[in-house]
């Protein structure tokens, strides 16, 4: 049948419909679902969403899902498209969600029902069914496991989730592949290529994650990558190393045998040889394939191990799951340990990211003011040895010990068998968990941990940090304890031992003690013990290697269960790492039922002191048990304690004394004893039977539930006797959560040799320290009501309903036969003993009843108060009773009312179905009418238009003729535009050309002009050097002849012509240095001043050198006019008067500051400091011949210059600033 499931109290109804029940018909496939709905596939179907009304008259939406397991846990996937066309049908609005979505996009049922949410949607109205194509795949799929899966979505392309997509690369590509042989003898890593190829595609498809579909057609395209890579086509090529297959032998159960077929199937694939470490002996062959495919990507995968990890957890696997093949990750796949201790690169990785992590520790530490914690000194070897990269998938080791194997000396348990699973270990004596008086943290190998510490000379240490400094490559072993609560088996173990592996791990890798104090806050939560599953959790997320920890059953906790199986009076008892001695809660329980409430009758108050001892007795049982109730590990010294403060109560002595109890056995043992030498020691099922009347509903049986560990699985008889004993005390008792019974347990009835078989206890105060074995008498009135019960046996028996003895009669006497004197002495000695033992206990009794008199007259008042408070309750009772009464009789009326109302409601409802069809009716006709009277008054206004419309039709002809004579007209003119611009654009184009051609040309001179200017530039520049000089010459020239002309007295006339003759000498002069000034001083400055600012751009590229660059050139080219205007004007002004001449300036060249720019960028650039020379490289010395220029400050030696300016390039040039520096000897400087 189908399943239904509802997550939510008003969630999405989920259904699965199993792929035998799906129905084959002539036009395909049909789901027939749990309400009678039948629904077509998908594809075939396009009202898919059309809503239906089930056999129960609801309204229904369907929608179908695509099932997964994702980390062990079943996932509904919707496809987005659908999602939208549903809430589009339901709604009746249209979203724009489908429009901005892929086609291929997934979600989860938990974010499809907050769309619904969102909406206001009934989640009710909307059921969740598989898809039925998708449903036959996996099942085919199951049954062959040949072809991957698709999603089949209609009107689009098939699409495919991420482990289907590696699934079909695994089947189709690696599955041909030798990975052992390298065939290509073209390439030397072949191979290693084609293995990063698979790696890289695998890669494509786990980007996305669930969220979105593959399409077929990308994957089809990655495996036609794939398929051309040489080494696929080499292995294809040669017949005799293609693949092997998945080795499926002939037998009809398609299972095979791993031993030398899984090693070469290993050994195919490039994995591991890891087939001789198989545990198990046989193996179906889609668990190997799963397997093998896994064991390749964790191995090959090393950059999409997590992702692809996550991902493949889905149809493959969930198949296994069906079929209970969920094992894929444990200690029986030793291929992910092998592979991931033969991962050289992911150690050395894993070394890598602790390293980087504690460096960002210690800078948080040093931010926080955290002191620096104290580290062991652990090597680099002994972390990589202790803590090694783990896979997520891998558990722990989980091992029972057999009975056989332990063996208890003295305090010592040891195991004593050979179990190769654990470890490396001999055969004798190599797991002791010793009992003595100090604490023990681990079980572990105690004789070669001896052998290291003497080797060392340390002692033995006494914690998990201390042993792991001085064994660092041993294993270790952490005591489990198996328990069964609710009826579910788990497995704990104790939380300090958890804890102080814990520290260890986190010392180890050089992390804070805060972070274990996290764990410790965390774990004391949950008591003395913690789930395994916690300890895993934490092991994944530091990286811890598991193979290294071995989990070991605790060997005195197998002890003790074994003990507590045989006897069911021994409680379950171990110790903890204080070596106390510890039981669970429902342990301690059940000891103190089985010291005190079984030594103690509670059907009858014989104490006459106390007004409502046993009562008092009872509550403060129940009370000590809920003190139990908790927590989870309790020490037997509290609960011994517990025992002896309930034990010295009045009730307990009182109630059931040892010599009454010996002397009713010594009497039924002689009637019934046959069934006392077959008789056992009492069950826990005879103490259910008095543990349940005894607490009733004050909820305590709960606690019981936690260890009554591994019991056997007939659980049916212990279910029927707790209902019968219960209906006797409870109304609609609930079916309890206790785990099962043994099978070889007996049902122990509740008759009175089993209420008497209660062990003797040692421990109690009314019996004296000299009392002798033999059983003392009673007082007569109560052997005479015994000597009555002796004859007839049945009367010992108690009813069913409640054990409830008979009390002494007084009157009651016994008939005393013949004694003899020596019997009579013997009797009276000991009533003389006896009177002497009373009388001492009367003292004490007395004073113990002087200080409860006082206890007593308190509580007399408190009495009389609840007496008081009880008179009015019991008056409210009454009050109360009466108004139940009454409202008995009104709640029958009101129920023959509600009865008579359904009636009449039905008969309503349907008036009510009635009324609103012919109000619907009446509506329509109404809105007919309204309709037909709308379209007569539209027929006139019609008509009406209709004139007009004709009358403007025949204006709008009239004027779309004039409009054609116009266009026409028009079309001529335009026409005639059109051929005259067309002339017009050819002369343009034939311009264009003439003007381009003389762009050209004009290019090409402003070039040459260009050249020219630069040419002339640098003329000028070596004029203006000679004219400066020149310049003062005429200056002092002129100043002379101004004083020859004050002081001379010759005639005017011979003035006159001197000065004729040298005006005329200095105009050619300045008119020379004119000359050479524009045609070659400043053309060379140009040329250098330009050279020196590409130079300068290109050692500093940003935009503050490119702007002082540019206003560097600007001022230089300024500089270069002025020079020469000021040269035109002192022509002029020589002509009229030589004593008005102007002072030149200074030779134009780049300023100081561009200077000091440039040199401090070269020497940066170079490197080459201002006290070497920058042509050989080497220092100045004071006694050489040096030589500086005039722009750059660079100074250089004369004999490096002189064979500078001997290569053709230098030009004689300075090789720092590029300006004209001549030899001084050849070229000197006018003084």
């Amino acid at each position: 049948m189908s399943e239904s499931t509802k997550d939510k109290e008003n969630g999405i109804e989920v259904l699965y419909i199993p792929a035998d029940e799906i129905q084959k018909t002539d036009n395909g496939y049909r789901i027939a679902c749990r309400d009678g709905t039948k629904l077509p596939p998908r594809i075939c179907s396009s009202d898919y969403f059309v809503p239906r009304i089930n056999l129960e008259g609801n309204k229904k939406y369907y929608i179908p899902y695509y099932y997964l397991v994702l980390k062990g846990e079943t996932t509904f996937r919707f496809l987005l498209l659908d999602v939208f066309k549903l809430i589009e049908r339901i709604s009746g609005i249209e979203s724009n969600g489908s429009k901005n979505h892929a086609q291929m996009e997934t979600i989860s049922l938990e974010k499809f029902e907050d769309l619904l949410e969102a909406e206001n949607i009934d989640k009710s109205l909307i059921t969740a069914v598989n898809d039925i194509n998708y449903t036959l795949d996996t099942d085919e799929f199951c049954k062959h496991a040949t072809s991957p899966l698709f999603v089949e979505i209609p009107d689009r392309e098939d699409g495919m989730f991420p482990s289907q997509a590696i699934y079909y690369v695994f089947h189709s590509v690696i599955t041909k592949v030798n990975f052992s042989l390298n065939l290509c003898e073209d390439h030397p890593n072949c191979i290693g290529d084609f293995k990063t190829a698979v790696k890289n595609c695998c890669a494509t498809f786990t980007v996305s994650g669930l969220d979105y579909l593959i399409s077929k057609s990308i994957v089809q395209e990655e495996i036609k990558k794939l398929v051309k890579h040489c080494s696929f086509a080499h292995h294809l090529k040669r017949p005799k190393h293609k693949q092997i297959g998945f080795l499926i032998p002939d037998s009809p159960h398609h299972r095979f045998v791993p031993t030398t077929q899984y090693e070469t199937t290993c050994k195919h694939y490039g994995l591991p040889n890891f087939g001789s470490c198989m545990h198990e002996d046989f193996m179906s062959i889609h668990e190997m394939r799963a397997k093998l495919m896994l064991g390749w990507i964790h191995s090959v995968f090393e950059n999409i191990r997590s992702a692809s990890g996550k991902l493949l957890m889905d149809v493959v696997i969930y198949l296994l799951d069906r079929e209970q093949k969920d094992n894929i990750f444990s200690t029986d796949s030793p291929f992910l340990i092998d592979c991931q201790a033969a991962s050289n690169e992911s150690r050395n990785k894993v070394e890598k990211l602790t390293k980087t992590r504690h460096r960002r520790e210690e800078k948080l530490r040093l931010k926080k003011g955290k002191p620096a914690p104290e580290k062991l000194p652990v090597s680099t070897k002994q972390i990589s040895e202790t803590i090694l990269f783990n896979s997520p998938y891998l558990k722990f080791e989980v091992h029972n010990l057999p009975m056989e194997c332990i063996e208890k000396f003295d305090e010592l348990y040891c195991y004593t068998g050979n179990y190769p699973d654990i470890g490396k270990l001999s055969t004798i004596h190599e797991l002791i968990m010793t009992r003595v008086c100090r604490p023990q943290y681990f079980i572990v190998n105690r004789q070669q941990a001896m052998e290291r510490a003497n080797e060392k000379n340390s002692m033995y240490p006494s914690t998990l940090v201390g042993y792991h400094a001085i064994n660092n490559t041993s294993d270790y072993y952490v005591r489990s304890f198996r328990v069964r609560v609710a009826g579910v088996e788990s497995i704990r173990i104790l939380t300090e031992e958890a804890l102080n592996f814990v520290f260890l791990l986190l010392v180890s890798k050089g992390l804070d003690d805060y972070d274990a104090t996290a764990y410790q806050s965390a774990w004391s939560k949950f008591g003395g013990t913690i789930p395994l599953y916690f300890f895993e959790e934490f092991a994944d997320k530091y990286n811890v290697n598991k193979s290294r920890i071995k989990i070991i059953e605790d060997m005195a906790y197998k002890c003790s269960v074994e003990e507590f199986r045989e006897t069911g009076v021994a409680p379950i008892i171990f110790p903890n790492l204080r070596n106390e001695q510890v039981m669970f809660a429902s342990q301690a329980i059940l000891y103190v039922f089985e010291r005190v409430v079984f030594g103690a009758d509670f059907s009858v108050d014989y104490c006459e002191e106390h007004q409502n001892c046993l009562a008092d007795f009872r509550q403060k049982i129940v009370e000590k048990v809920q003190d139990f109730h908790g927590t989870i590990l309790i020490t037997k010294y509290d609960v011994d304690r517990v025992i002896l403060e309930l034990q010295t109560h009045c009730s307990y002595r009182i109630q059931f004394p040892t010599h009454l109890k010996n002397l009713l056995f010594k009497m039924v043992s002689a009637t019934e004893q046959t069934d006392l030498e077959d008789k056992k020691p009492q069950s826990a099922l005879s103490k259910f039977r008095w543990i349940v009347p005894f607490l009733g509903t004050s909820g305590v049986v709960a606690p019981l539930i936690d260890a009554l560990s591994m019991r056997a699985e007939n659980i049916d008889t212990f279910y029927d006797a707790w209902r019968n004993v219960v209906n006797q005390y409870c109304e609609n008792p609930e079916k309890p959560v206790f785990e099962p019974l043994p099978t070889e347990w007996k049902l122990v009835e509740n008759t009175l040799p089993s209420l008497l078989a209660a062990p003797e206890r040692s421990d109690s105060l009314i019996e004296s320290e000299n009392s002798s074995n033999e059983p003392e008498e009673a007082p007569e009135h109560i052997i005479a009501s015994v000597g009555e019960e002796d004859q007839n046996p049945k009367a010992l028996e108690p009813e069913p309903t409640s054990v409830k003895p008979k009390k002494p009669s007084k009157k009651a006497k016994i008939a005393d036969p013949q004694k003899s004197v020596e019997e009579i002495s013997r009797i009276n000695a000991k009533k003389a003993r006896r009177a002497d033992f009373l009388e001492s206990e009367n003292r004490k009794l007395r004073d113990e009843i002087k200080i409860l008199h006082g206890k007593m007259d308190e509580a007399n008042k408190k009495r009389t108060d609840a007496v008081t408070d009880k008179n009015s309750a019991v008056k409210q009772l009454e009050l109360y009773k009466e108004k139940a009464e009454r409202a008995i009789g009104i709640g029958q009326r009101l129920n023959e009312a509600e009865k008579t109302l359904g009636k009449k409601d039905k008969e309503i409802q349907k008036m009510r179905k009635q009324l609103d069809t012919l109000h619907n009716r009446i509506q329509r006709t109404d809105e007919l009418e309204e309709k037909l009277k709308r379209k007569k008054k539209n027929e006139e206004q019609l008509t009406k238009s209709k004139k007009e419309l004709q009358d403007e039709n025949e204006t709008l002809k009239a004027n779309a003729e004039t409009m054609k004579e116009k266009l026409k007209a028009a079309q001529n003119k335009t026409s005639k535009k059109q051929k005259a611009l067309e002339e017009e654009l050819s002369k343009l184009k034939l311009n264009n050309k003439e003007l381009t051609t003389k762009v050209d040309r004009l290019e090409k001179e402003n070039e040459q002009n260009l050249t020219n200017a630069n040419k002339k530039y640098l003329g000028i520049v070596a004029k203006a050097s000679s004219l400066q000089s020149i310049n003062s010459i005429l200056s002092e020239k002129v100043t002379d002849l101004e004083m020859k002309n004050q002081n001379l007295s010759i005639p005017r006339s011979s003035r006159s012509s001197s000065t004729s003759s040298s005006s005329s000498t200095s105009i050619n002069e300045l008119e020379r240095l004119k000359d050479s000034f524009e045609n070659v001083d400043a053309p060379r400055i140009i040329e250098n001043g330009m050279e020196m600012v590409k130079r300068l751009i290109a050692m500093k590229n940003d935009a503050d050198t490119l702007e002082f660059a540019e206003s560097e050139q600007m001022r230089l080219i300024y500089s270069i006019e002025e020079y020469s205007e000021t040269l035109d004007l002192n022509i002029r002004i020589y002509k009229r008067d030589a004593s008005k001449l102007l002072s030149l300036p200074e030779l134009p060249a780049l300023s100081q500051e561009f200077m000091d720019l440039f040199s401090k960028l070269d020497i940066q650039q170079t490197g080459i400091p201002d006290t070497d020379c920058v042509i050989c490289y080497e220092f100045r010395h004071s006694h050489e011949a040096v030589i500086k220029c005039h722009r750059c400050p660079r100074i250089y030696h004369l004999k490096c210059l002189r064979k500078w300016y001997e290569e053709p390039a230098a030009g004689e040039k300075c090789p720092t600033c590029r300006v004209v520096f001549r030899d001084p000897e050849e070229y000197p400087i006018l003084g």
